[in-house]
């Protein structure tokens, strides 16, 4: 929580013009049915249970999907699917060189004048994703300035 803090204060002056040049990027997993999060009902101790107290259920679950996505100041960027369920650094790659890049000739965006911005997550800050990032000249930032000057001893 404090690098987040910590990053905010420190891009807390930017101005419009600076966030507009941000693609915010990041993973997320959508179930088909339901939340694999946790579930509460309130109920007096002696009352007997309602239908609203109790959830259907699939049995083994009916699924997930996990997809990429990113946005941009001018709109939604591409998004993809991650078939297997699992990204590592070579599959975030992959997305990069594809799916983002495609987002970014939409846009007309130029890489130079763009952030692209991610979250901590290993893959991302793996080398050979950092390498990626430099070959091809993409100006990140990261949700953490302790990531951000790693990145910049190295």
């Amino acid at each position: 929580m404090q690098h987040r803090l910590e990053w905010a204060k420190k891009h807390q002056d930017w101005t419009v013009e600076e966030w507009r040049k941000v693609v915010f990027s990041d993973e997320t997993k959508i179930n088909v049915w339901g939340s694999d999060g946790c579930k509460y009902y309130w109920k007096r101790p002696n009352d007997p249970l309602q239908p609203h107290h109790l959830e259907l259920t699939v049995k083994h679950g009916a699924g997930k999907l996990m997809m990429w996505g990113c946005i941009t100041s001018e709109g939604p960027g591409y998004a993809c699917q991650i078939y297997d369920g699992n990204m590592n650094a070579n599959v975030y790659q992959h997305i990069l060189d594809t799916t983002l890049r495609d987002t970014m000739q939409y846009y007309n965006f130029n890489w130079s004048n763009v952030y692209f911005q991610h979250d901590n997550d290993p893959k991302h800050k793996a080398k050979s994703t950092i390498d990626w990032l430099d070959n091809h000249q993409v100006r990140t930032r990261m949700a953490s300035i302790e990531v951000e000057a790693q990145l910049l001893r190295t």
